[in-house]
């Protein structure tokens, strides 16, 4: 806490939803996108959305969750794979990016203020049924 109160560090957080129930019984809508516009700007954070539906732009806007911030996926196994790889790749282009920004001398803040978290990267989360070579699929074969 105290190297995000001296600017000393970033925070990137994903929310990552099966689009099935998400109703906080804790926290207002209102409340929750209120809290990420705070945290955003501060410049030190980055908050990214990953779901699934018809509803995924949509539930992330009403977040304040930028589009180039939000992914969506396919629901099942291949599609969550696919997602949490394109993630992974995210978040490594995201720390390139601060070490760029910091080695030129410059504020982390510019690369937070920026919501684009998915922009520009050679992801495809809507594959269906086509298995990332990757990934070993085998224990899901035997199941069927």
């Amino acid at each position: 806490k105290d190297e995000l109160l001296e600017r000393k560090a970033t925070v990137v957080v994903t929310i990552f939803t099966d689009g099935q129930e998400n109703t906080s019984k804790e926290y207002s809508q209102q409340q929750i996108k209120d809290l990420i516009t705070e945290v955003k700007e501060t410049g030190q954070w980055t908050i990214a959305f990953a779901g699934c539906g018809d509803n995924v732009f949509e539930v992330a806007e009403s977040m304040n969750i930028g589009r180039e911030s939000t992914m969506a996926y396919t629901a099942g196994s291949v599609g969550t794979q696919h997602a949490f790889r394109s993630m992974a790749q995210a978040r490594y282009t995201r720390s390139e990016q601060y070490s760029n920004t910091l080695s030129e001398g410059q504020d982390v803040a510019e690369v937070n203020q920026v919501d684009n978290m998915f922009q520009n990267l050679d992801i495809d989360t809507k594959i269906k049924d086509k298995p990332d070579p990757a990934i070993d699929t085998t224990k899901e074969k035997e199941k069927k």
